[in-house]
């Protein structure tokens, strides 16, 4: 399926490895599939806000590699690895939100999970879903409890 700009359809996916941001990717991976579309597996991470004299992660620990493994290991457990669709997998440092957003630039559709959090907390603190919903250049789907049909 080609876009508007005769380029093929393309499908982000931002994965934490929550249980709503798995189905969010199992969504995106039943729509690429049914339109033909890339997907790309986005997963932020960010350097703790609390530095002491020495890292927060065990001696070793690379926190890139690890969100790499945990990427890898969420789109091996949703999609599969036999299956016929590709996903390209991007570890990117910074806040989930603006990530998402800088990935969806040259996207179609932007896929996220909700994470439930009542409305009130949603106002206080924002969400990343409502985030991207206002402020993505493409279409956003929310992906919450329900979402998929079985």
């Amino acid at each position: 399926m080609l876009n508007d700009n005769d380029r093929p359809y393309e499908i982000v996916v931002g994965v934490d490895g929550s249980e709503m941001s798995l189905e969010a990717l199992a969504w995106a991976g039943d729509e690429a599939m049914r339109t033909g579309a890339s997907l790309t597996a986005v997963m932020a991470w960010t350097f703790p806000n609390v530095w002491g004299p020495t890292p927060t992660w065990p001696p070793g620990m690379d926190p890139i590699e690890e969100t790499r493994k945990q990427l890898a290991q969420a789109v091996r457990s949703v999609l599969g690895k036999n299956r016929s669709l590709t996903v390209r997998e991007s570890v990117i440092e910074g806040h989930a939100a603006s990530v998402l957003i800088d990935a969806a630039q040259r996207a179609d559709l932007l896929v996220v999970g909700r994470h439930g959090h009542t409305q009130v907390v949603g106002k206080l603190f924002g969400s990343i879903s409502q985030h991207c919903a206002s402020h993505a250049p493409c279409p956003v789907t929310i992906v919450g409890p329900g979402t998929r049909k079985a």
